[in-house]
C-alpha cells in the first residue's frame, strides 16, 4: 500500500507576482492569493507522493529547513487552471489550490479528497519576543470522522489516537516531541516548525481557579488539600484550602508547605468544582521530577 506524505512550513522572511496570480517552474508552483493573510503559497513536489507546502505573510527567504533533506531530483508535474482553482498533478497525486484564498486540498488521481485545509484555517499573528519580531501561526485541517491519527512523539497523557485530542509539543526530560502525524487514511503530515506548538486546541491550559471551587465542607474558594508526609502511618502534615494545583517547575514548587517531606508522601485534593458555563472541559495532569 502506498503512503502519501505532506509537509507544511511557514516562511517568515522575493517573489514577484505575475498578472495571472501564480507562477510555475520545474521545481514548484507559487500562488499569490487575492484574499487571506498569506501573500504567497508554494507547492513543491519532492517526489510523486511527497508534497511540501510553504506559506508566508511577507516573502519567501532562503533559510534551510533543519529537518527536511534537500531535494535530490526533479519531479515531473503539470499545472492546470480550473476556474478559481489550480490543479498540480504528479504521477502519484493531485493538489488543488484556491487562487482566491490559497487553501490547499490533496486528492488521489481519481479526484478523491485525502486531506484539506479548513476554510480560513491558516493565520499569522505578528508578535515580538525579546526584541525579535515573528509570527504566531495557526494551521487547521479538516479531519474525517472515521480516521485515527497517531504520532507526535512520547508524551505524558498516554494517548495513542490523537483524533480530537490536545497535546503541547516542546522538548523536556519527560517529553519527546516530534511534529509528525500519520493517519489511518494512509497519509502523513510533517509540521516543519521548531517553536512551541499546540496540537488541537491552541489555548494554553488554565488553572483550577477558573471554576467555582468548594472544599469538603462546602465552603467556596478552594479545594481541601490534605498533605500526608508518611503513607505508612497516614500522618497528616497539614490541611489547607487551595485554589490552584500548580507545581510544574522550580519556581512554583516553592508554594508547597514549608518543611514538607515528600518521601513516602501523599497529597489529596477534595471538594467540588462548578463551571461558569456548560461545555466540554479537558484536564491535564502534568508531572515532573522536582
Amino acid at each position: 500500500m502506498k503512503r502519501l506524505l505532506f509537509f507544511v512550513s511557514i516562511a517568515i522572511a522575493g517573489c514577484s507576482c505575475s498578472g495571472k496570480g501564480w507562477t510555475s517552474d520545474e521545481d514548484a508552483l507559487i500562488v499569490y492569493p487575492r484574499e487571506g493573510e498569506a501573500k504567497a503559497v508554494r507547492i513543491e513536489p519532492f517526489d510523486d507522493d511527497i508534497i511540501r507546502v510553504s506559506a508566508t505573510p511577507d516573502k519567501f527567504g532562503d533559510e534551510q529547513s533543519l529537518v527536511v533533506l534537500p531535494k535530490t531530483k526533479k519531479v515531473p508535474f503539470t499545472v492546470a487552471e480550473e476556474g478559481e482553482f489550480l490543479l498540480l498533478t504528479t504521477s502519484g497525486l493531485q493538489v488543488e489550490i484556491s487562487k482566491t484564498s490559497g487553501a490547499v486540498r490533496f486528492l488521489d488521481l481519481n479526484g478523491n479528497a485525502i486531506l484539506q485545509e479548513q476554510a480560513g484555517g491558516r493565520t499569522f499573528e505578528a508578535m515580538q519576543v525579546d526584541g525579535v519580531k515573528g509570527y504566531e501561526l495557526r494551521q487547521i485541517f479538516e479531519s474525517s470522522a472515521n480516521e485515527a491519527i497517531y504520532g507526535l512523539g512520547q508524551h505524558q497523557a498516554h494517548e495513542m489516537n490523537y483524533k480530537g485530542k490536545n497535546e503541547e509539543l516542546f522538548q523536556y526530560n519527560t517529553k519527546v516531541s516530534i511534529p509528525f502525524i500519520v493517519s489511518t487514511k494512509n497519509y502523513g503530515l510533517l509540521w516543519d516548525n521548531y517553536s512551541l506548538t499546540r496540537y488541537g486546541d491552541p489555548r494554553p491550559y488554565g488553572q483550577m481557579n477558573q471554576f467555582k471551587l468548594y472544599d469538603v465542607e462546602g465552603k467556596e474558594g478552594g479545594l481541601t488539600a490534605t498533605y500526608i508526609d508518611n503513607v505508612a502511618t497516614n500522618h497528616v502534615f497539614t490541611v489547607r484550602n487551595e485554589s490552584t494545583i500548580d507545581y510544574e517547575n522550580l519556581e512554583t514548587v516553592e508554594n508547597f508547605p514549608d518543611g514538607m517531606d515528600f518521601n513516602n508522601a501523599k497529597i489529596t485534593w477534595e471538594g467540588d468544582i462548578e463551571p461558569l458555563e456548560d461545555g466540554v472541559y479537558r484536564f491535564l495532569l502534568y508531572y515532573a521530577g522536582y
